[in-house]
């Protein structure tokens, strides 16, 4: 089926978008048509789609309500992001109706946010991936309940600019599992009480150029070398609305011999306002852990392992 939807794709090229996605949701549904499209890489054309310049970084904001995160996470980008770059701001069919109205002003009076609008729910991974096909650089995946520091983006992206066989780059952060400060594998509140701009400031004395290998990279807020997702495509739609996707990403990466890293230069402010409810995401999360252990046995005990060893150790007490 995948074969046939792809070959309709190819013959069709010269058409009309909205003619091919007509046709296709007749016969097989909007939402399968859509993960089709990502994986075969055809790109989606937006109305009023903003072109960036070869060199700018996509920011990708894959948003399910959480209206009240919008300003401040919109606010730190936009004033603390002085390298090139275009957010790409995809609205997973919110239910809180600001969510959109936010969404629509913002991008009309900015001219580097691309505003997505998902016709279906597509989840996390669905709505990621729909924003890679519209990436030609190198990109960040960015939570809604984050906030960025001075400098963050360029730091973020300079190891892979630096080394290609780096796949993806983590920040330290409150609530990022293995890349968490001060006490990690832990959901921390933010230290002391600083704001995000305060704490960095701390994290910014550390060498610009030190990063440090990692099981994972973790999604919250991650930099992904564009070449890797060219070679291995991006999320795997197996994981349902999401978690454990960019686990998967980051192994196959690694299996081809890249490199998944943090940089302890930077931290990230981590709200943790999750898009799915307790009983939901535990059940998501057991279901994917699944299917992380199954295709990757040595995974699990990897993770286990570097909280045991704790390499970062030494940096967060420095900090501190």
């Amino acid at each position: 089926k995948y074969l046939r939807i792809a070959n309709y794709i190819n013959k069709m090229r010269e058409l009309k978008y909205a003619f091919i996605r007509t046709f296709l949701n007749k016969y097989y549904g909007v939402r399968y048509v859509d993960e089709i499209l990502t994986k075969f890489n055809v790109s989606y054309p937006i109305e009023n789609e903003k072109n960036i310049s070869n060199d700018a970084i996509d920011v990708i904001l894959p948003i399910y309500n959480g209206h009240e995160y919008l300003s401040p996470l919109f606010d730190s980008i936009m004033r603390n992001t002085t390298i090139p770059y275009r957010i790409i701001a995809v609205n997973d069919c919110s239910m809180d109706p600001e969510v959109k109205e936010y969404l629509s002003i913002i991008s009309a009076n900015n001219k580097n946010v691309l505003f997505v609008d998902n016709e279906v729910n597509l989840g996390f991974i669905g709505s990621v991936n729909k924003a890679v096909s519209l990436c030609k650089n190198d990109f960040v995946i960015l939570n809604t309940d984050t906030e960025v520091p001075p400098g963050w983006l360029e730091r973020l992206i300079a190891p892979i600019k630096h080394d290609r066989i780096i796949a993806s780059v983590t920040p330290f952060s409150n609530s990022a599992t293995i890349c968490s400060f001060p006490e990690i594998a832990k959901d921390n509140a933010i230290y002391e009480s600083m704001n995000a701009d305060q704490l960095d400031s701390f994290f910014r004395m550390i060498d610009p150029a030190l990063v440090v290998d990692v099981p994972t990279g973790v999604g919250f807020c991650m930099a992904v070398n564009y070449d890797v997702v060219k070679k291995n495509g991006m999320f795997d739609p197996v994981f349902g609305k999401g978690y454990s996707e960019e686990n998967d990403w980051c192994l196959r990466a690694k299996s081809k011999g890249y490199r998944n890293v943090i940089l302890p230069g930077l931290f990230v402010y981590h709200k943790h306002g999750g898009s799915f409810n307790s009983a939901e995401k535990q059940k998501l999360v057991e279901n994917n852990l699944k299917i992380i252990a199954k295709r990757y046995p040595h995974y699990l005990p990897s993770v286990s392992d570097f909280i045991r060893t704790d390499p970062l150790l030494e940096i967060r007490t420095l900090l501190e």
